[in-house]
């Protein structure tokens, strides 16, 4: 068990969550260059952390957890960094702000409130935002302007809103929906009339054979998952009848 928890991809996830509080330390003592630096190196790992549990197979229960509590908290700290940092343009731009905690806020109320837990979805818009928000938060560092940040917000809004559509819409809680039309598919197959159908209704290469399992086939986000967490590197259970 041990040896499950110690892997590359959750020592990735685990070097975010050591980050996060010493962003902050760094910015109350204006240490701008060692935050761009350690923040860098944050957003690094959280690209790396999910290839690396796909390509070693090392997805488990535990490690997503870890994953969607560290980023949780490394863009929290990185807000409140910023604004230690740079206050006099968070001042100036209350209004940008304002638009990107709603679009960072709502959407986990709305998951919380409907979940009690982290939603996890990590869609396909939420990995793109991730790639132009972090480096606009850098590039904003740099050049002491809000004008990258205002060419990310059109995507972090957009992902914001298909986060809440697929809270909206999931008929139960699931990790690793990667847009909001696989979120209606999932509806339209939990709403299937013929249950004894449902295996047919989500294969791709046709009825088991002999011996073969009848959840070979299936993609992850098809999956159910009953897991007390949440994370880009969930492991589906396959309890459907």
């Amino acid at each position: 068990m041990t040896g499950r928890l110690f892997t590359v991809p959750n020592v990735c996830s685990a070097f975010r969550l050591v980050v996060s509080p010493l962003l902050i330390a760094l910015a109350i003592i204006q240490q701008r260059m060692a935050f761009a630096i350690f923040f860098g190196a944050a957003l690094l790992s959280d690209a790396l952390d999910g290839i690396l549990a796909r390509r070693l197979r090392l997805d488990s229960e535990a490690g997503a957890c870890l994953d969607s509590w560290s980023d949780l908290a490394l863009y929290s700290a990185a807000a409140v960094g910023l604004a230690v940092l740079i206050p006099r343009l968070i001042r100036e731009e209350l209004v940008l702000v304002g638009i990107m905690t709603a679009g960072y806020a709502i959407p986990f109320a709305v998951g919380w409130a409907r979940w009690q837990r982290l939603t996890s979805y990590h869609t396909w818009g939420a990995k793109v935002s991730a790639m132009v928000v972090g480096p606009a938060m850098l590039l904003m560092l740099g050049v002491e302007d809000v004008w990258p940040l205002w060419v990310a917000a059109p995507i972090f809004l957009a992902s914001a809103v298909e986060d809440v559509l697929i809270t909206v819409i999931l008929p139960r809680w699931q990790a690793n929906v990667p847009s909001l039309w696989h979120a209606l598919r999932i509806r339209k197959q939990e709403r299937n009339p013929f249950p004894f159908f449902r295996w047919d209704a989500r294969r791709r290469r046709g009825t088991p054979g002999k011996g073969e399992r009848p959840s070979e086939g299936i993609r992850d986000w098809e999956r159910p998952c009953n897991g007390g967490c949440c994370g880009s590197r969930g492991v589906g259970v396959e309890n459907l009848p």
